[in-house]
């Protein structure tokens, strides 16, 4: 199993939230913006953390992370956010090992997510995406560091952006993470998702 210096995690947060109507990475919830749920379930799971964003993403500062930016890009979508992560980490991190994906807008998401990814990952050589109720969620994942040349084909070479079908074409591993009270990964994309969060949670994070 990976140790915690040896993952960088990375906060996706570079979407349009065009479903959304404004940004929701500040909607609040809980009395909070959005991204500080994610955020404070995110940096206890990781040896570091960072955020993938444009310039200017207050959160990153408030909370003293470093900001990345894409480097392939507009508007290629989270796929384009771990290829960044992945090329900044070898850049600046020479312990880490993989980078760990979290979507902005998913606040209920395991607090054990890299530790149970980890387990699987054959000591960070493989691609690792989390499952629950029968459907995978690649944007939550463990991402190899040598795997930055596939990547860097899929997106620039094939002109391909999809975290799913990526996934699948480096054979990646999933865990199931079972439902508890609530789907973990239910995210937030429309008011009505956060109005049901909202009901789910009680208005607080537990």
């Amino acid at each position: 199993m990976l140790e915690k210096t040896q993952i960088v995690g990375v906060l996706l947060a570079g979407g349009r939230s065009r479903r959304f109507g404004s940004d929701k990475a500040f909607a609040q919830l809980g009395g909070e913006p959005l991204v500080n749920h994610v955020l404070a379930r995110a940096v206890r799971q990781t040896g570091m953390l960072a955020v993938n964003a444009t310039r200017g993403f207050a959160p990153a500062e408030e909370w003293g992370v470093p900001l990345i930016e894409d480097i392939i890009g507009p508007d290629r979508g989270p796929l384009a956010g771990i290829h960044a992560a992945i090329s900044w980490t070898l850049q600046n991190v020479p312990s880490a090992r993989c980078v760990a994906s979290f979507a902005v807008d998913c606040p209920l998401m395991p607090e054990d997510l890299v530790a149970r990814l980890s387990v699987v990952s054959e000591e960070g050589t493989r691609v690792v995406i989390a499952e629950s109720g029968g459907r995978t969620h690649p944007v939550f994942g463990l991402w190899p560091l040598a795997i930055l040349p596939l990547l860097q084909d899929f997106l620039v070479e094939q002109g391909q952006s999809g975290v799913g079908k990526f996934a699948a074409s480096v054979n990646a591993v999933s865990v199931e993470f079972e439902d508890r009270e609530y789907d973990p990964f239910i995210n937030v994309n429309r008011q009505d998702d956060l109005t049901l969060v909202k009901e789910m949670i009680g208005g607080s994070i537990r």
